[in-house]
C-alpha cells in the first residue's frame, strides 16, 4: 500500500499502518455510494449534521456555513464505535459456541 499522508499542515506525514488499514476499510465500504446517498447518510436523524442544524430553517442552511463541534461529531461516533464493537465481541462470542 502506498504511503498515506496528510494533508492537514503536516506535509509528508506518514500515517501509521492502522489508521492507513482503517481508512482503506472505510474507503473500500463507501466507495461506489453517490454524493447523494452520502450525503443521505450523513444527514439523518439523530447525526452530528442533524444536531448542528436544528435550530436554522432551511433558507437559513442555504445561506450559512454550519459549525458542527468535535465535540458532537467525538460524541455521536463514539458511540456507533462502541455499539459496533459490542456487537463484533457478541460475534465472535457466538462463532465460539459454535465452533466449540
Amino acid at each position: 500500500m502506498a504511503p498515506v499522508t496528510s494533508g492537514f499542515g503536516q506535509e509528508n506525514e506518514k500515517l501509521d499502518d492502522a489508521v492507513a488499514k482503517f481508512l482503506g476499510l472505510i474507503w473500500e465500504h463507501y466507495k461506489d455510494y453517490t454524493p447523494l446517498e452520502l450525503s443521505a447518510l450523513t444527514h439523518r436523524k439523530g447525526t452530528p449534521w442533524d444536531k448542528a442544524t436544528r435550530k436554522f430553517s432551511r433558507k437559513d442552511l442555504s445561506r450559512r456555513s454550519i459549525s458542527i463541534s468535535n465535540e458532537i461529531i467525538r460524541d455521536y461516533y463514539g458511540s456507533y464505535m462502541a455499539e459496533c464493537h459490542a456487537f463484533s465481541q457478541a460475534l465472535l462470542f457466538c462463532a465460539l459456541v459454535v465452533w466449540t
